[in-house]
């Protein structure tokens, strides 16, 4: 009887045995799961721009399908890593999104009159994706260090405030809207780590002032564009008027002015246009609301994917709207409020504050990046590119947000709760090791 009760007593798990049998949060896999099915029913329903332009009805929903998929993999690889991992691979994604900011800055293709892809062998990469998860790496090493320092300087609080500054600075000639998201994402993160309210007022008002300064600049910018072109067509007209006092005959002066009105025609196209564009997309999005209802008009039935640009990314919410109508596009919005709140309770179950940092991080990237979407979308907010995650097509923003599900997944199932100072914390780096502040003493 004695050997019995030993050998129980020696086979009893241990908390580093617990720890490595942590699954990832079933909470957390459904709200991924549930996005990516409605993900792959919007790839169907806002595609018909897409497959007027494309010639193929399978072409523009299998190449979301193929980025999902991917993101999937990339996932589920990170999932399986334990969150000390992301302290290097957080600087990498951090020097490599720098460099990449860079290059689209000065040598990238123009998406709506703005700078915004870099094409790296044949693959069109959006350094403003990569932006975002960048953030969430770099504050969660600072902030940590600076929950172990027990907040004896604020240093570390203004270089982070200088790193979102200098993101947001890069990212000036596509306005203000992923400048906003990163303050936002790091605000999120500065509650987190416990600044207290004076100092994170003071953050705010130097958020304030770095919003001033890059949207002063954006202005000018764009007054030297415009004057550019304006001479450029001065100097246009001139050529044109030299040319028809030179001409002779009546039937030149009628070509030029036929050529002319044609010119005017094709000036003032929606896809010109910016402002046209912009009221074109914001009347038909309003269109599609109203037309959903309450309980909308049913999936695949939308009426305004064929006539509303970027239905397929920019304006997916107003046509989830339209086919599920007020109640699916409600909630849709708690599943993303869910997230953050779930985020919220992995966090708080953290020991220690670096991976309650990523995680929370992440969470805040995913959920205000839709809040942004739905907000534009209903006419709450001016109107700016922000994707729906995982709904809205785009292959690195789909592959960016996947990978942030994999960092929160990885918290959840290696983040230890234990009293014992496991393993994996043993890998953290001292300056880090800090303990949680949000958890209960």
């Amino acid at each position: 009887m004695e050997k019995e009760l030993d050998k129980s007593v020696k086979e009893e798990p241990t908390a580093e045995a617990n720890e490595t049998k942590n699954k990832i949060d079933n909470y957390v896999i459904g709200i991924y799961i549930t996005l990516c099915i409605l993900a792959v029913i919007e790839a169907f329903s806002a595609s018909a721009r897409e497959i007027a332009m494309a010639g193929s009805v399978y072409k523009p929903i299998l190449k979301h399908i193929f980025f999902l998929g991917v993101g999937t993999l990339l996932m589920t690889y990170i999932a399986k890593k334990e969150y000390t991992w992301f302290v290097k691979f957080g600087w990498y994604i951090a020097g490599f999104t720098v460099v990449a900011l860079l290059g689209a800055m000065f040598f990238g293709g123009n998406i709506n009159d703005a700078s915004r892809s870099l094409n790296l062998m044949g693959i069109t990469i959006q350094p403003a994706e990569m932006a975002k998860l960048a953030i969430v790496f770099v504050l969660a090493t600072i902030l940590s260090s600076w929950i172990k320092q027990k907040g004896r300087s604020q240093l570390e609080i203004w270089i982070s405030v200088m790193i979102v500054g200098v993101l947001g600075f890069f990212l000036i000639l596509q306005g203000l809207t992923n400048t906003l998201l990163f303050m936002a994402i790091s605000l999120v993160m500065y509650i987190v780590a416990g600044a207290s309210f004076k100092l994170f007022m003071k953050v705010c008002i130097v958020y304030g002032l770095i919003v001033g300064s890059i949207y002063g600049v954006s202005e000018v910018i764009a007054a030297h564009r415009l004057e550019e072109l304006s001479k450029k067509e001065v100097v246009a007209e001139s050529a044109q008027e030299e040319k028809e006092k030179e001409s002779q005959l009546r039937t030149d002066t009628w070509s030029s002015r036929i050529n002319s009105y044609f010119k005017e025609v094709l000036d003032t196209c929606p896809s010109k246009n910016e402002s046209i564009l912009s009221s074109q997309q914001k009347t038909y999005s309003f269109m599609a609301q109203a037309h959903g209802g309450w309980y909308g008009v049913g999936l695949g039935q939308s009426r305004e994917t064929s006539r509303l640009p970027l239905a397929f990314s920019d304006y997916v919410y107003s046509i989830v709207i339209e086919e599920s109508g007020f109640i699916g596009g409600t909630l849709l919005l708690a599943l993303f409020f869910s997230l953050m709140m779930r985020a919220a309770y992995i966090a708080r179950r953290c020991k220690q504050a670096y991976p309650a940092l990523l995680v929370m991080g992440m969470a805040a990237m995913i959920v205000l990046q839709a809040f942004s979407h739905i907000a534009i979308n209903t006419g709450i907010v001016p109107v700016s590119g922000q994707n729906l995650p995982l709904i809205s097509k785009g292959g690195t923003s789909v592959l960016i947000i996947c990978v942030a599900f994999g960092v929160i997944m990885s918290v959840s199932r290696t983040a230890s709760t234990s009293t014992r100072k496991t393993k994996t914390e043993e890998k953290l780096p001292e300056i880090l090791n800090a303990a949680n502040p949000t958890t209960d003493k």
